[in-house]
């Protein structure tokens, strides 16, 4: 997938950023490096977003971050290597919103959501955008639904997976507007893209970077609306889904996100250490203004809060999941 900005590269699966050590900066104990776990292969949003972050961090708290990438299974394997860590706070991950669908649509994961980490701050906060192919006569949200409407079962739309956040935005807006489209996965969200551009669907939801290379910049694919309940300050003048006309759709809002967390039972005084870091990282002007470059909106909020809006998320994808008849793998 196409993503906007330098891309950082690896030493091998992991990069080390560091910095003088001192053991009594805080309550993580020793001096050993902290590791950071981005569960997705190196070059990617999250390892990008992740190596921005522990440089600041190694700064702030004088300790040398190890940003490791563990990709495999969509995400699962690196999360469950967190999972069974140290609750130290020397072992820190770095995920998105997937952490809230995969226990609605996977049935065997190598972890509870839940009872095994502890959220530590939400990093970012995101749309998707609603894309479609040049040659489908639809040029905004109305259009698309009269058009699915009037031509049932005849629009296909991609994700980069079954349960991924993808094509769960996607199975929440037919079901909030009332229309069905044939759902093709694909192995990645980079081959959905390319099918879009190629015809072979006619309907994708993406993230903002793809957005603006494909549909903006390359105007190889249409941009209809932002998945968002508002408008994105990186493109003001593509209206949200919710401003469709469409009654179904007032409130639709279908954010992502990207958050970290630590292994359950962390103290909490290395969970409030790690917060008030990251989230004085998270609010400094140039990091704001470098999330805002990519259409994401920093947020860095409390660890009540940030488990508050997965525990949130987990029971929305829960009922999405049981009105679309969404299977569980």
């Amino acid at each position: 997938m196409p993503f906007l900005i330098p891309r950082l590269m690896a030493l091998g699966t992991a990069c080390v950023f560091t910095f003088l050590a001192h053991a009594a900066d805080g309550p993580i104990p020793g001096t050993q490096p902290l590791r950071l776990v981005i569960p997705y292969p190196a070059g990617g949003p999250a390892d990008v977003m992740g190596r921005q972050i522990a440089e600041r961090l190694g700064k702030r708290i004088h300790r040398s971050i190890i940003v490791e990438d563990k990709p495999g299974a969509a995400g699962e394997l690196g999360s469950a290597y967190v999972a069974h860590a140290e609750p130290d706070g020397t072992t820190i991950l770095l995920n998105s919103s997937s952490m809230s669908i995969d226990p609605v649509v996977k049935k065997h994961l190598g972890y509870n959501a839940l009872r095994d980490f502890t959220p530590v701050t939400t990093m970012e906060i995101s749309p998707l955008v609603v894309l479609v192919n040049p040659k489908l006569p639809a040029k905004n949200i109305a259009q698309l639904v009269a058009y699915a409407k009037a031509h049932p079962g005849k629009l296909n739309y991609g994700s980069s997976g079954l349960g991924s956040s993808l094509h769960m935005a996607t199975a929440q807006f037919e079901l909030a507007a009332g229309i069905r489209m044939e759902h093709i996965p694909y192995k990645g969200s980079s081959q959905s893209v390319i099918a879009a551009v190629a015809d072979d669907i006619q309907v994708l939801f993406n993230p903002i970077p793809v957005a603006l290379f494909y549909a903006k910049n390359g105007n190889k694919l249409r941009a209809l609306a932002v998945t968002t309940a508002k408008r994105s300050p990186i493109w003001p003048d593509l209206p949200s889904v919710s401003e469709s006309g469409i009654p179904g759709l007032s409130h639709y809002d279908a954010s992502i996100w990207h958050m970290f967390f630590v292994p359950a039972k962390t103290p909490t005084a290395v969970v409030d250490y790690l917060n008030a870091n990251l989230v004085a990282i998270l609010h400094e002007p140039d990091m704001v203004q470098w999330l805002r470059n990519q259409g994401m909106q920093a947020l860095g909020d409390t660890p009540a809060e940030a488990k508050q809006r997965m525990t949130t998320d987990i029971a929305h994808w829960t009922e999405v999941v049981r009105m679309a008849g969404i299977k569980s793998e």
